[in-house]
C-alpha cells in the first residue's frame, strides 16, 4: 500500500511542499517553488562537487565514511570544515 502525504510550511521564509511515500521503505521529495538551479538542495550539490574537487580523495573517503555511518551529508561537510551552520553556510561558499 502506499501512503501519500503532502505537508505545505515556510522554512527561511520560502514556500515548500514536502511529500512523503511510503513504499517499502520511506522517502522524501522535497520541492521549492522556483526554478532549479535557485534551490538549496542544488545549491548545496554543486557546492559540494566543488569541494571534493577542490579538498580531493582522501577528502571524499572522509565524507563517504561519515555517510555509511548515518551523517547526513550537510552536516559531514560542515564537520570536516568546521562551519557552524552547514546548510546555510555551504550557500556562502
Amino acid at each position: 500500500m502506499i501512503d501519500f502525504t503532502t505537508i505545505d510550511y515556510l522554512k527561511n521564509g520560502n514556500e515548500r511542499q514536502k511529500r512523503a511515500y511510503e513504499v517499502l521503505t520511506k522517502f522524501l521529495i522535497l520541492e521549492q517553488n522556483k526554478p532549479t538551479i535557485e534551490q538549496n538542495a542544488y545549491r548545496h550539490m554543486i557546492a559540494e562537487y566543488k569541494i571534493l574537487e577542490e579538498k580531493g580523495e582522501d577528502f571524499k573517503q572522509k565524507i563517504v565514511k561519515l555517510k555509511k555511518e548515518g551523517m547526513k551529508t550537510e552536516s559531514a561537510f560542515g564537520m570536516l570544515l568546521n562551519l557552524e551552520n552547514p546548510y546555510e553556510d555551504l550557500l556562502k561558499l
